[in-house]
């Protein structure tokens, strides 16, 4: 995981120095296996609590064995084992009547576990290691561990490991400061203005950045609803939602939404809530969900031209255009995004004149337009390498694939296809992951390798099917690769040979393309 820097140095607010004063305190005279849970929500105020302890504990003959976790773990005893040269020799002579003279005694501190406690859901594996394992913590780890944990996933052990949690020997919570309430929300909030900078995270990192704010929402949701409190909490939900989009939970991700939602509401905060409406339709467009977005769409535009809000608008504008697209009127969907085009490029707006210049592509692609398509594509692909947005350029690369397919270019698209998924799946972005996976499947199809089709067609429905989106394109694909593109016999043929296993009833019945 990524630190910030320990000042081991500054001083703690009274309450955190008292805690601290009594942490190590346990510490110090704790003997044999010792479950203490440290809560804090800010990695800043953590590190700087770990140092002043470790320092402090070394001066009382006490080492502490530091072990991080950056990213889920999968067995957590066997990694305390493995990862940690635990002086077992201290053990073995802690048995015997005189050990004055032993090494210092080790206590280990636990950081990053949060990584496998994800907000509102079931930990399974880790909580059932920690619950029905607990004396096997005495063989592996016999000496005082210290988990190091935002306050929701102390909550969450308390919840789903209650055998383990009664264990404890104490819980020591420390306090988020405000100066480092204020540079932690100033740091991993002020990038939800910036969906560009999130989405080009890589998964890992995505991750990360989610427990952090996970951190953060709990601390800012135990403060006094004071207005500018509200407005960073709404932020915070805000941000978590696009992380919960990107990674491919829209469920969760629309429920952060309606949070922050009403949030905003109770505020009357406008102009917010145009924005948060207008993000909301861009899931349930995404969701195949049109006639629901555009309602969203044209309310949250409203609002916007009443606020005078001009490049709000036009943005509104190209995303109406998008469903427009999506519905099937492809002529009121070009009038609209030249609409808004026109308005970015007055106002300079460089990442928004590229997204809508990529989203006009697609539809003239959709109406057999490859040439002019492709010069769209390309235009909007160098502005998005300059600014270095990572997932915009793999989406509009997946595009250009689509296109150059179409203009009978099979080893130019192959490559475009392949370097566009390898980004997509570096960054995690599962819905865009199942999209060009649908795309690369039908081209793969056409260019009769059709195995490779019909497990990327397969692996796009199923990841679709499994994140909750619309997945009725992906039925009809498969569906018409079975009915018209191969026949029955020879698509079951390929499916036992590549994915394996029962069909679901609606492909395994199909006579014809699977409707809506």
């Amino acid at each position: 995981m990524e630190h910030e820097s320990p000042q081991p140095g500054a001083a703690l607010a009274g309450d955190n120095a008292a805690t601290l004063d009594r942490l190590v305190t346990m510490l110090d005279y704790a003997e044999g296996l010792t479950i203490l849970f440290a809560c804090c929500n800010a990695p800043l105020l953590r590190n700087r609590l770990i140092e002043q302890a470790r320092v402090r504990l070394a001066a009382l003959g006490v080492t502490v064995l530091p072990l991080d976790f950056d990213q889920p773990v999968r067995n957590l005893r066997q990694t305390l084992r493995t990862r940690l040269a635990i002086p077992h020799a201290y053990f073995a002579a802690a048995k015997e009547p005189d050990h004055a003279a032993l090494l210092h005694k080790p206590v280990i501190f636990l950081t990053g576990l949060e990584l496998s406690i994800p907000l509102g859901a079931s930990a399974v594996r880790l909580m059932a290691e920690l619950n029905l394992g607990r004396e096997l913590f005495l063989r592996d780890a016999p000496c005082p561990l210290v988990f190091w944990l935002p306050n929701y996933a102390v909550t969450a052990v308390a919840r789903q490991a209650p055998d383990f949690w009664a264990w404890r020997s104490g819980v020591f919570e420390f306090t988020l400061e405000e100066p480092q309430r204020r540079e932690a929300y100033a740091r991993y909030v002020e990038l939800d203005s910036n969906l560009a900078a999130l989405s080009s995270l890589t998964a890992a990192r995505k991750l990360q950045h989610q427990r952090i704010l996970e951190g953060l929402l709990d601390d800012f949701q135990a403060l006094p609803p004071q207005r500018t409190t509200q407005e960073r909490l709404a932020k915070i939900q805000q941000e978590l939602a696009a992380l919960q989009w990107l990674q491919g939970k829209p469920q969760e991700a629309m429920a952060l939404y309606q949070e922050a939602l009403a949030t905003l509401q109770a505020l009357g905060d406008v102009r917010a809530i145009a924005v948060t409406q207008s993000k909301m339709a861009d899931m349930l467009r995404q969701m195949g969900k049109p006639q629901e977005a555009m309602a969203i769409y044209q309310e949250a535009l409203a609002t916007l031209q009443a606020l005078g809000d001009v490049r709000s608008i036009a943005v509104t504008q190209s995303k109406m255009a998008d469903v427009l697209s999506q519905m099937g009127k492809p002529q009121e969907a070009l009038a609209l995004y030249q609409e808004a085009l026109a308005t970015l490029q007055a106002l300079g707006d460089v990442r928004a004149i590229a997204v809508t210049q990529s989203s006009m592509a697609d539809v003239l692609s959709q109406m057999g337009k490859p040439q002019e398509a492709m010069a769209l594509y390309q235009e909007a692909l160098a502005t998005l390498q300059a600014l270095g947005d990572v997932r915009a350029i793999a989406v509009t690369q997946s595009s250009m694939a689509d296109v150059l397919s179409q203009m009978g270019k099979p080893q130019e698209a192959m490559a475009l296809y392949q370097e566009s998924l390898a980004t997509l799946q570096a960054l995690g972005d599962v819905r865009a992951i199942a999209v060009t996976q649908a795309n690369f499947g039908q081209f793969l199809l056409q260019e009769g390798e059709t195995r490779g089709a019909i497990q990327m067609l397969w692996s796009a429905y199923a990841t679709l099917a499994g994140a909750g989106y619309d997945a009725a394109t992906m039925r009809n694909l498969l569906a018409a690769a079975k009915t018209q593109t191969l026949g029955a016999a020879r698509f079951d043929a390929i499916w036992a040979e590549t994915v394996g296993g029962e069909q679901p009833a609606w492909l395994a019945d199909a006579t014809q393309a699977v409707a809506g």
